[in-house]
């Protein structure tokens, strides 16, 4: 009977502007996440997507990514807006993050927009302060052109509204998606980490400045004299785009910072990009969770969620 259901019903085609995996980045892998999940509920109609792609990351993309926008390229995106109006795609939904698109406060995106003859749905991971700054005139043309604008918390709503006048009945909130987990005792999870007996406070980050782990690191330093027991974990790889430009000079500076604190027992990095399984086996460990987050901007994530 489902199946008739889902036959009968017709399919919406939707393409997705983003950047996608396998590059390492958080709205890579939440449109692959979000586009998995549509695809069950849409199974006649399966997400295509048009890649923000930086070349000199020489990434091989799966099937589903149709055209590579090329992040420096004006030309490249006015030439993937034509390709969205020659396919039979209802409309197009782009994920907006500050950053992500090239040009002048990310003003690239802006020729796609121009050229695009379907319908366009926005979601917006961040929310700039500023709307008369470079990437806020971006936001704004954005918001504006869509038809429909995704927040995933009230206060970003309310600053669409209140700072870019966008007229309400535009704009939806859905909250960030997070995994199904049961809530449990953690220390299954503690000693499979080898964790054991200990307070386990931590964060889960591409590493970039603006994670403030330095203040973290401070305050490690003065709980630790209280609760011996406690442990700091720095979980993730340095954002790659910062890696490409500094290396691993953010890191190295919190190692140095952790020696002169004298906490180097309480902190461990664990330098890697992890899976899915890897990132909620090492989120169950933790018991608390911290964000230091040093740009008011960042509205919401996936370790905020």
């Amino acid at each position: 009977m489902t199946k008739e259901v889902q036959k009968e019903r017709k399919p919406i085609k939707v393409i997705y502007v983003s950047s996608y995996i396998p590059r390492k980045c958080g709205i890579a892998t939440y449109t692959k996440d979000l586009t998995n999940d549509i695809n069950q509920l849409n199974p006649y109609a399966l997400a295509e997507i048009l890649a923000i792609n930086r070349i000199e990351e020489n990434l091989s993309y799966p099937w589903e990514v149709k055209f590579k926008i090329n992040y420096d390229s004006l030309e490249s995106y006015i030439q993937a807006a034509n390709y969205v109006n020659q396919s039979e795609a209802d409309f197009v939904l782009l994920e907006h993050e500050f950053g992500l698109y090239g040009g002048r406060g990310g003003d690239h995106i802006l020729a796609f927009i121009q050229t695009l003859k379907k319908p366009l749905a926005v979601t917006f991971h961040t929310m700039i302060e500023d709307p008369s700054s470079d990437f806020g005139i971006a936001q704004k043309r954005l918001a504006d052109t869509a038809k429909a604008n995704i927040v995933m918390i009230e206060d970003s709503r309310q600053k669409l509204i209140e700072e870019y006048k966008i007229p309400e009945e535009k704009i939806a909130v859905i909250p960030h998606g997070t995994p199904d987990l049961p809530f449990g005792n953690n220390e299954k999870f503690k000693r499979k980490k080898r964790l054991s007996n200990k307070v386990v406070l931590g964060n889960i980050n591409l590493l970039s400045e603006n994670k403030g782990i330095e203040y973290s690191l401070e305050a490690i330093a003065k709980i630790a004299k209280e609760f011996p027991e406690i442990v700091y974990l720095v979980i993730g790889q340095t954002h790659p785009i910062v890696l490409q430009k500094e290396g691993e000079k953010y890191r190295n500076s919190l190692k140095k910072r952790i020696r002169k604190l004298g906490i180097e027992s309480k902190v461990r990095f664990i330098n890697e990009y992890l899976s899915l399984e890897d990132l909620l086996e090492w989120l169950q460990a933790i018991d608390i969770y911290i964000t230091p987050y040093l740009n008011p901007i960042q509205a919401s994530s996936g370790a905020l969620a």
